[in-house]
């Protein structure tokens, strides 16, 4: 577990996103600022990033996450969608037909959740997840964590989360 920190405007964000741009145009070798990255072929990437994707918000919430699952190339069925969905507190009835871009913060942050996990990850990279989280979805996301077997990568100001995680720091 390793954690970025920095001031705001350090660039934590933009190595986040540039770290994840680079694995999904599977570059395997990329110079960044005076080093080098290097991306394994078995690296299967889930990110939480601070926005969503644009291409998501008019979609409801049920479509996207099938809409997720097929651009990873993994196949759902609709009872499994309100199970993901159930599993993330959502209310299946009410919520699974809203627009993305109509839930509250809570429920984006946790569409993100959803969208961060599927396609079983071996790495977590995670941009501010505690923001706009309630707290029984943060306690929610801690023990995810607590139990997620692979490498996690986060930014984070929330100093309980980050007490609570753990791991080594990087400063910008």
């Amino acid at each position: 577990r390793v954690f970025i920190k920095g001031r705001n405007g350090a660039g934590k964000s933009t190595l986040v996103k540039t770290l994840i741009a680079l694995s999904e145009n599977r570059q395997p070798t990329a110079n960044l600022i005076d080093g080098e990255i290097k991306f394994g072929n078995d690296i299967r990437i889930g990110e939480y990033q601070q926005e969503i994707d644009e291409k998501y918000l008019s979609q409801p919430l049920a479509e996207a996450v099938r809409i997720i699952h097929q651009e990873k190339n993994i196949a759902i069925d609709e009872q499994k969608v309100y199970g993901l969905l159930s599993q993330y507190l959502f209310d299946t009835k009410l919520d699974s037909h809203q627009k993305i871009a109509n839930l509250s913060g809570g429920q984006k942050a946790r569409f993100q959740l959803i969208k961060m996990f599927i396609g079983e990850p071996n790495l977590l990279i995670l941009d501010e997840p505690t923001n706009h989280l309630d707290l029984p979805s943060i306690e929610e996301l801690e023990n995810m964590l607590d139990t997620f077997p692979g490498a996690i990568l986060y930014i984070s100001h929330d100093t309980y989360f980050i007490d609570r995680l753990g791991g080594n720091a990087i400063e910008l």
